[in-house]
């Protein structure tokens, strides 16, 4: 199936996703025959991987995950808020 506006390429690219997602779902582990290795994310090794065509593997530039810098900035806000140096919520 190829929706208006996508390429063959793009077909190609969610399809490729769309096999990554099922195979973790079945089983907890993307990888499969036919795809491009996916290896695990981990502190030591931040790879990424770029799904495009082709799919490429590589570092994580982020210093810091999005998730993890907001909930600090929170952290910090709050405990500017509370004159006791104690966090609420």
């Amino acid at each position: 199936l190829q929706l208006p506006g996508m390429t063959k390429e793009d077909d190609l690219v969610a399809e490729t996703m769309q096999e990554y997602w099922c195979r973790f779902i079945s089983d907890g582990d993307p990888n499969g025959e036919g795809l491009p290795k996916w290896p695990p994310y981990s502190a030591d090794r931040r790879a990424v991987l770029y799904l495009d065509s082709p799919c490429t593997v590589g570092e994580d530039q982020d210093r810091e995950p999005p998730l993890m810098t907001f909930a600090r900035e929170f952290l910090v806000k709050k405990r500017r808020e509370n004159s006791s140096g104690e966090t609420e919520f």
